[in-house]
């Protein structure tokens, strides 16, 4: 009894000992760096590397919000490409540098694959018998140019960018050689491996100042793995549905949480499912076997898509409609019939 307790002091000494220099050494492997776009939105990126390698991870993270900040520039500046782009007439022409013409060329399929919901070119004017949406948007990959099938064209490039620019952070890191790193851009994260202990971490705040869930919050550990998250405060601000071209009602929800392969996909799934609605979104986003989504309603009350849960708190099926009639796919196909007639 005696050595066993003697051991246990050995081992609490051991443990007391040990732990400040351990973790002191793991926050010294996170290599970290800050920026801010030019809407203010800021840009974090960490990479985690041993000792060997900090000055290849800091030249890493350093080029990576370079690159963001460069591309950023040239797109929203005064009289940047967005609004050369949208000063464009009919069947005028225009070359675009690479991210931004891959961007574009991305956000085209995601508006098709969403089926307008999400749509870069929803600012566009709207009229009885033109439809000014993505489809009016022409792209030539060997010119790398783009141009527009009718006037009156619009596009908004400053949500779906950000998505856009997580990847390529990323992409930056993986390119030099790192297989833990994660980027965050605003309420848009991105990751690859693990932080030093443990997976990343993407929190989803829904509680309010008042009632039970006041200031609650879910976390979620991921891998390898994109978050959006688009709330009135955020990137659904200002936000216009592509299919009324009206403004995006806010006050219906506080938040859609959408968790994808990569940054760009998130973003757009997320913006996407902000614009059907509260009562249709979760069946929007069930079209998409390569998307997860957590949906705050109003009064912070979530659901999240099935399999996604906390240690503390399981979020699966506690949607609720304002008719339990309401909601389902032929309802969300009613919907798109309503928006189209609309057009």
């Amino acid at each position: 009894m005696k050595n066993s307790k003697a051991l246990a002091a050995l081992a609490v000494l051991a443990i007391t000992l040990v732990f400040p220099f351990s973790q002191a050494d793991a926050e010294s492997r996170q290599i970290s760096a800050q920026g801010v776009l030019l809407d203010g939105t800021p840009i974090s990126m960490t990479i985690i590397a041993d000792e060997s390698m900090r000055e290849s991870a800091e030249s890493a993270v350093s080029d990576a919000i370079s690159r963001i900040s460069s591309v950023d520039l040239q797109l929203f500046s005064a009289d940047g490409i967005q609004d050369k782009i949208n000063s464009l007439g009919k069947s005028q022409k225009l070359e675009l540098p690479f991210e931004i013409f891959d961007m574009i060329s991305k956000s085209v399929e995601l508006s098709a694959l969403t089926k307008g919901w999400f749509d870069i070119a929803a600012p566009s004017k709207k009229e009885m018998f033109i439809n000014r949406d993505w489809r009016r948007i022409v792209l030539d990959d060997s010119s790398r140019s783009m141009s527009f099938k009718s006037d009156g064209m619009q596009l908004d490039l400053s949500k779906i960018s950000k998505g856009y620019y997580a990847d390529m952070a990323i992409g930056e890191a993986s390119k030099a050689g790192f297989s833990d790193a994660m980027v965050e851009i605003g309420s848009v994260q991105r990751n690859i491996g693990h932080d030093i202990f443990t997976p990343w971490k993407v929190d989803i705040g829904f509680g309010g100042t008042s009632g039970n869930f006041a200031h609650r919050a879910a976390s979620y550990k991921i891998r390898n793995i994109a978050s959006a998250t688009v709330g009135e405060n955020s990137l659904g601000s200002g936000l216009i549905d592509g299919r009324s071209k009206l403004p995006v009602a806010q006050g219906k929800m506080r938040s859609v949480t959408i968790l994808s392969q990569s940054a760009v996909r998130a973003t757009a799934y997320a913006l996407a499912a902000y614009a059907v609605g509260p009562k249709y979104a979760m069946h929007f986003v069930n079209r998409h076997p390569d998307a997860k989504v957590i949906i705050v309603d109003k009064s912070g009350q979530i659901a999240s898509s099935e399999g996604l849960n906390t240690g503390s708190t399981n979020l699966v099926n506690r949607w609720q409609t304002e008719n339990t009639n309401d909601g389902g796919p032929n309802d969300l196909k009613k919907k798109e019939q309503e928006e189209n007639s609309d057009l």
